[in-house]
């Protein structure tokens, strides 16, 4: 499935992608992260191409993902604001290219959605035979990604408050009926789940933070609680 992971700033959505994504990489399933701020420079087993000062070249990319067990993070703080949607725009069809040949990357991970995807996003150029899934995508506005992205969205995880606005947001932007339940405050270390593929009503989990420290580029966020032996558990 793609996946959503939304809510404001400061709430955890780094914090649960991280932890997503090191449980991914330990069974070998190999991720291509692109990191607009530079948020991920500190994942464990990933090699990090791009700098403040350059930004990675789509050839280097793509020699690291030839080698199954190797991951990359795709650092843009060299890339200015305005260009970067044109950069992941040339990046893209060549991963699709490479999944449509090997079958990976088998998680492509793109923070700032909103940023790389906005609503105005066609996804027609993209003439490689493999449909864009595989994805997980994180932000704090769903409603300014492009809806004919948010359609192909499976799972969406709310942080932050009760997570009740990322699901109405995401249903609004979709033109689809939000889901009914109570919603209740989230603690620290806790998001909600929902499926949009089914009408069961959202559960909220408690996840183990990441293992390895990390680094923020602008404000350091709060971690999650620790969490038990399970990676994941319902309430």
């Amino acid at each position: 499935s793609n996946v959503l992971i939304a809510g404001p700033s400061g709430s955890g959505k780094s914090t649960l992608a991280t932890s997503i994504m090191e449980r991914l990489m330990e069974r070998s399933y190999q991720t291509a992260v692109i990191d607009p701020e530079g948020d991920y420079q500190s994942l464990p087993g990933a090699i990090v191409l791009g700098d403040q000062e350059r930004a990675p070249g789509v050839d280097e990319i793509l020699d690291v993902l030839d080698v199954p067990d190797r991951h990359v993070v795709m650092n843009l703080l060299g890339v200015p604001l305005k260009d970067r949607p044109a950069f992941f725009g040339t990046v893209l069809p060549r991963l699709q290219e490479l999944r449509a040949r090997l079958g990976r990357p088998h998680r492509l991970v793109v923070d700032e959605a909103h940023h790389l995807f906005p609503p105005g996003w066609d996804p027609a150029p993209l003439t490689t035979p493999q449909p864009l899934r595989g994805v997980l995508l994180i932000t704090v506005h769903p409603e300014h990604v492009a809806p004919a992205l948010l359609q192909q969205i499976g799972v969406i995880f709310g942080v932050g408050g009760s997570g009740e606005e990322v699901l109405r947001s995401f249903c609004a932007a979709t033109r689809r009926p939000a889901p009914s339940w109570s919603p209740a405050p989230l603690s620290s270390g806790e998001a909600l789940y929902w499926s949009s593929r089914d009408s069961a009503p959202p559960l909220v989990f408690r996840f183990e933070p990441p293992r390895a420290e990390r680094q923020r580029h602008v404000r350091k966020y709060a971690e999650g609680e620790l969490g038990p032996d399970r990676s994941f558990y319902f309430r």
